[in-house]
């Protein structure tokens, strides 16, 4: 007998201060997640390798390594479960916006990128490229970080990131990683 487990996540649409979706529980096999970091670990590059911080304001725009899950890393569970996500998104009855969802089902989610803090990292304010922004985050000792956090100055608001969370938003919007000031790893994946 074959026991499927379905994930319920909670998809969270938010208006204030602007329209985003939070959901919580985004990855079905969390767990995983840093078994596979860790065997990546060596390959992570700087902002300016990754060209990460090109839409950055500031001198020192990036301070945190990253690595683009290209089609050599498609085979990685961290892909399959974003993949995942990103479906299970579109099929959630929750939407409320439906020029956001029209838009969200023509998003084409071809580029994933693995993030990494340590203590004093951060990430000045910017934007990104495309339609929207998927960031999922993963902390390997949530309980004790500080820092961190998503802010997006335009709106003085703060994003709380919490294990296993994801925010999806804009692309074109503002915004910066507060810097991380817990001796853990703080990471994310970025579509």
């Amino acid at each position: 007998m074959t026991y499927v487990l379905l994930l319920i996540m909670k998809v969270n649409f938010v208006k204030e201060p602007f329209f985003h979706l939070v959901v919580e529980e985004s990855f079905s096999d969390s767990d995983s997640f840093f078994d596979e970091f860790d065997m990546l670990r060596e390959r992570l590059q700087t902002a300016e390798q990754t060209g990460s911080d090109r839409h950055a304001s500031g001198n020192s725009k990036k301070r945190g390594r990253g690595l683009f899950l290209g089609e050599e890393y498609q085979s990685l569970k961290m892909v399959s479960n974003l993949r995942e996500l990103i479906l299970n998104i579109g099929h959630s009855k929750e939407w409320k916006n439906d020029a956001f969802y029209r838009m969200y089902q023509e998003t084409g989610w071809t580029s994933f990128l693995l993030n990494h803090y340590n203590r004093g990292d951060y990430y000045k304010p910017h934007w990104d490229d495309g339609l929207f922004t998927l960031i999922t985050f993963f902390f390997d000792d949530y309980k004790n970080r500080l820092g961190g956090d998503l802010y997006f100055p335009e709106y003085n608001y703060l994003h709380k990131c919490k294990n296993n969370q994801s925010i999806l938003f804009f692309s074109k919007e503002l915004h910066q990683v507060t810097t991380f000031e817990s001796d853990s790893n703080r990471c994310s994946i970025s579509a």
